[in-house]
């Protein structure tokens, strides 16, 4: 008993210790809330807000979030120590403390949400703005000379109105990226930094737009005022500037590119392509790495029928004073350069010629060409083809020709000869299944349709044996299990 009133005691003396560390707390939201209140009396249309009134929305909206971070961790200790001993605190007291933790929560909500969609607002106007100054289109100049001396004088130039829009030039993006960093900041300062429309307050709202990331979390805490923005510039430019990994990540690159395992322009270009850049880029840095330790490398990653050429390339360098020429990167990228256009233009060439043969041929080379496939067969086609026919069928001799086969009317059975179809024959129903079969073959008929003009496999059919569902005609079925296939 003692030990419970013990525990009620030390639980009553730390929500007392709780209580008095949110006191303050909600203060400073109250007061936040009145200064935001006031402001907004005072500054009605956010469209007309300066630095100056930037900057308070700004100060206010760190204090709130602040604030509002250090009210939640109080409320959830509340929580928990009210669950825990639910005996010790009347239930008055609990719905108190809930409606009022309500109240400041939704005061502190409200702040942020207005801030947040004063920032959005502003955002979208600059964005605007960007978009209007690179479009504007120049003010007109009074010509010096009249219009009937230009037309007389067709050597001067002369600028004409097109008609076309230009598109509009998104803000670049920087993510914290060290290959990106050089491209991203020469165009950040030639579209917003150079520009002298913009005022400094202007140009670090476009700068906080156009981070994401590691570089956004650097400068989210500057308030948007002039003297911030040379502080975010220089910042950034501390962080990243860094040519050391962007040296290594060039190097990592090429030194990780895979050798080439088969001769291909494809391959070939990518190569050439990955090198170029790579190299230019280390070049950019003041560091250029065209030398013969780059030629080496890249010579490496070649496969060995282009680096045996290569070589041989090589080898025919002129020498001078008695010593071998060694190669440069120009060198080696022409020679990669022609040799991929060589292999496309090789590649063209055994996609648009067909070879033939003029030999002679005889005995059983000439009854393999000159026979017909089974398609040309049923269709009466009387093309020879080759046997392999994926390719086109080439003649090998020009008095070679297919024997002609006459044509057989369809409409008549082939079993019985009659004026009906076969699987309407009655002498076909009752033949045993081997005189079936031999009946089917000769006539060359589909085993699934006992139509003419195709086989089992490329019949269209949807029907099948009734007795065993295989691709069979029910009449050709064998009650008794089959070696063979029919198709």
């Amino acid at each position: 008993m003692e030990n419970e009133q013990t525990q009620k005691d030390v639980n009553r003396e730390e929500m007392y210790r709780l209580k008095n560390s949110q006191k303050p707390i909600r203060e400073g939201i109250t007061r936040s809330n009145q200064s935001f209140l006031r402001f907004n009396h005072e500054n009605p249309d956010s469209a007309t807000f300066g630095a100056y009134q930037m900057s308070q929305i700004s100060v206010m909206d760190v204090r709130i979030r602040s604030l509002r971070a250090q009210a939640i961790r109080v409320n959830f200790n509340i929580d928990q120590l009210i669950e825990s001993d639910t005996s010790t605190f009347s239930e008055s007291d609990i719905q108190d403390e809930k409606e009022q933790a309500l109240q400041y929560s939704e005061m502190g909500d409200t702040m942020i949400y207005m801030f947040e969609i004063v920032y959005k607002e502003r955002h979208e106007k600059a964005q605007l703005e960007l978009n209007q100054s690179l479009h504007t289109p120049p003010n007109p100049v009074t010509p010096l000379v009249s219009d009937s001396f230009l037309a007389s004088t067709p050597c001067l130039p002369r600028t004409r109105f097109t008609g076309v829009k230009t598109p509009v030039i998104e803000l670049p993006q920087f993510n914290g990226d060290y290959l990106l960093w050089p491209s991203f900041i020469d165009r950040f300062v030639g579209m917003i930094d150079k520009n002298d429309t913009f005022s400094p307050v202007h140009k670090l709202d476009y700068l906080k737009s156009c981070l994401k990331g590691e570089p956004a979390r650097m400068i989210q805490n500057l308030t948007s005022i002039d003297d911030n923005y040379e502080i975010a510039m220089g910042m950034l430019r501390s962080r990243y500037l860094d040519e050391w990994p962007m040296i290594a990540k060039y190097l990592e690159i090429m030194l990780n590119f895979k050798q080439l395992t088969s001769k291909s322009s494809k391959e070939l270009r990518r190569l050439h392509e990955t090198f170029q850049l790579n190299t230019q880029g280390l070049r950019n840095l003041g560091f250029p790495f065209e030398n013969f330790v780059m030629v080496f490398l890249m010579a490496t990653k070649l496969d060995s029928e282009t680096r045996e050429l290569w070589e041989q390339r090589v080898v025919e360098l002129p020498r001078t004073a008695g010593r071998q020429a060694i190669p440069d990167a120009e060198l080696l990228f022409n020679f990669i350069d022609q040799r991929a256009r060589t292999l496309e233009h090789s590649q063209q060439f055994k996609l648009g010629i067909t070879p033939t043969s003029s030999k002679k041929v005889t005995g059983a080379a000439a009854t393999e060409v000159s026979r017909p496939v089974a398609d040309s067969f049923y269709g009466n086609t009387g093309k020879p083809f080759v046997k392999n026919p994926d390719k086109k069928w080439t003649k090998t001799r020009q008095d070679l020709k297919p024997v002609p086969i006459p044509a057989r009317d369809e409409s008549k059975c082939s079993h019985c000869n009659g004026d009906h179809k076969i699987w309407n024959c009655d002498a076909f129903k009752t033949a045993s299944m081997e005189e079936k079969k031999s009946s089917v073959s000769k006539a060359k008929l589909c085993f699934n349709c006992l139509s003419p003009g195709h086989q089992t496999k490329a019949c269209s059919s949807k029907f099948s044996c009734k007795f065993c569902k295989s691709r069979h005609h029910s009449l050709i079925h064998a009650p008794a299990p089959q070696s063979g296939r029919f198709s």
